[in-house]
């Protein structure tokens, strides 16, 4: 079977169901069946419509994980983390990534590494967005983070097996960290049965 003449056919453009709270918002979307030509409403989440977010899994010159403990509304719980987030406006996805790095940790990288040729979803079901997944390596501490005003977190240094076993013990609980993390670990020759 052919799952491409399965596809939903998108019918018009999106709709805003709720006013945007800090560029993020509920949109309800059309869509017609491609077996009975019946069209059908769908809902999905949007931040900053249009713009790709960026997630950094960041390295010190010590080879620690530089990570945040960040609350999260949603969750209505403190979660370890990557740094990251949105385009401002039409900056490259390095460009955020190490803008986002810098303002969240105070680190900037010496390399940054791309770890996908192109974005992927942590939520395709309920998300519009994607996002980009890169490596930070020998990041040096240059200055104190510069958070947004619903921001609450504190930057701490792991060595990378603690946080690998972190992952394991479920400390570590949100996807992306954890989908970055085993991204990342062949370009670091690390195999995760070493810490499982």
């Amino acid at each position: 079977m052919d799952l491409e003449l399965l596809t939903p056919q998108k019918v018009g453009e999106a709709t805003e169901l709720v006013k945007r709270v800090f560029g993020k918002t509920l949109l309800s979307q059309k869509f017609r069946k491609p077996t009975t030509g019946e069209i059908y409403e769908y809902a999905m989440h949007d931040y900053k419509s249009g713009k790709v977010p960026s997630l950094v899994f960041p390295l010190n010159v010590k080879h620690e994980v530089v990570a945040l403990r960040q609350f999260r509304h949603a969750a209505n719980h403190w979660l370890w983390e990557f740094p990251g987030g949105n385009q401002v406006t039409d900056e490259l996805p390095e460009e955020v990534a190490k803008r986002e790095l810098l303002e969240e940790t105070g680190y900037a990288p010496t390399q940054l590494i791309l770890l996908t040729p192109k974005p992927i979803w942590c939520e395709p079901a309920d998300y519009v967005n994607p996002f980009y997944a890169f490596l930070a390596t020998d990041c040096n501490l240059t200055s104190k983070p510069l958070l947004d005003p619903t921001e609450y977190l504190e930057v701490k240094t792991f060595p990378l097996s603690q946080w690998l076993a972190m992952i394991w013990d479920g400390k570590i609980r949100d996807s992306k960290t954890i989908a970055i993390t085993m991204l990342a670990l062949p370009h670091l020759n690390t195999e995760v049965r070493n810490y499982k």
